[in-house]
């Protein structure tokens, strides 16, 4: 009787990890200028993370053409929240 015991919170464990597989970024794409940011959202693919560097980006204009799924998105973000300061004109589409 012991080892079923055993057996059963390995195998929830085991169900549980299947049912919820973590999100883990394919790629982390370091974007050190706004001028390398569209080469780096070109080249993204599902699961990847774009990483602006902190800095002011002055009329920013990219266009997202990715296709990020709802398991594996695409996911454009500050390499420090609130490090980066997007002025000027802005366009990201």
């Amino acid at each position: 009787m012991r080892s079923i015991r055993v057996r059963i919170p390995v195998l929830l464990a085991l169900a549980a990890a299947l049912a919820f597989p973590a999100v883990v970024p394919a790629e982390i794409l370091p974007v050190p200028s706004a001028a390398e940011a569209q080469s780096a959202i070109d080249r993204a693919k599902p699961g990847d993370e774009i990483v602006l560097a902190d800095g002011v980006y002055t009329d920013f204009r990219v266009v997202l053409r990715g296709k990020g799924t709802e398991e594996s998105p695409i996911v454009l973000r500050a390499a420090t929240p609130g490090k980066v300061i997007l002025t000027g004109k802005v366009s990201i589409r």
